[in-house]
């Protein structure tokens, strides 16, 4: 309780300052910048923004994501971070069911991971941002991508939209979902959820092959999910 209090009275002091992103573009106010640390604070800060543009139907909003992969045959956090920030992100604006043609959500690069939260109230001016591309490439091993128990929300299951994207860039790879399982049955009712997520992902199924493995200390079904290139094997134990 009082974390979240303190979390609160953060936000409320952010907004009351109503800090102006330059002078150049006056008409950009920049409501809230944060270091991620979770995705509490990072979806009230999405909230806000929302309950801002909802007040003015001729303003428009911007969420950058200043960041900077880095190098790594690993996809660990500081390999992906901004890619499971963005998916977080793109998350909680459709469960606000609000026009995402009035928010857009901007790749930069920056020195240090940070989100800024902008609001343009007149729809004219642009924020002072230099939109890039993110590293997309892989290594030529098998690595694993998640093991699906997400460290940032559980509502990113197996983070598949950042994986549909790595896919996507690098053709010839294949997702390898392992499934961890007390039964076959368990194995099976699981692989079917996770075909359902996947296809709400845009994987192609034909991109995609499933591995059961016994597990009698599991009550409840965990998976891994695995980017492989072509022509290569993952053993499985």
């Amino acid at each position: 309780m009082r974390l979240q209090k303190l979390i609160q009275f953060y936000l409320i002091l952010l907004i009351s300052l109503q800090i102006c992103s330059g002078q150049e573009n006056p008409e950009v106010r920049l409501l809230a910048s944060t270091y991620p640390h979770n995705c509490e604070l990072v979806n009230q800060f999405v909230d806000i923004l929302i309950d801002e543009l909802e007040k003015n139907p001729n303003s428009t909003g911007y969420i950058v994501i200043n960041w900077q992969s880095k190098k790594s045959n690993q996809f660990n956090f500081e390999r992906l971070a901004g890619f499971f920030y963005e998916d977080i992100i793109s998350l909680r604006i459709k469960r606000r069911n609000f026009n995402r043609s009035r928010l857009k959500v901007i790749r930069s690069i920056g020195n240090k991971f940070k989100i800024d939260f902008l609001i343009n109230s007149n729809n004219l001016a642009k924020p002072n941002y230099v939109e890039t591309k993110w590293d997309l490439s892989i290594s030529s091993k098998p690595r694993l991508f998640d093991k699906g128990s997400s460290e940032l929300c559980e509502e990113t299951f197996l983070r598949l939209n950042t994986f549909s994207e790595f896919l996507a860039a690098n053709p010839n790879t294949y997702g390898h979902f392992v499934i961890y399982a007390e039964s076959s049955k368990d194995f099976l009712k699981e692989k079917q959820r996770i075909t359902k997520e996947i296809l709400k992902a845009g994987i192609p199924l034909n991109r995609t092959k499933f591995f059961f493995i016994e597990n009698n200390l599991t009550i409840n079904p965990y998976s891994e999910v695995w980017i492989v290139p072509k022509n290569k094997k993952l053993i499985y134990f």
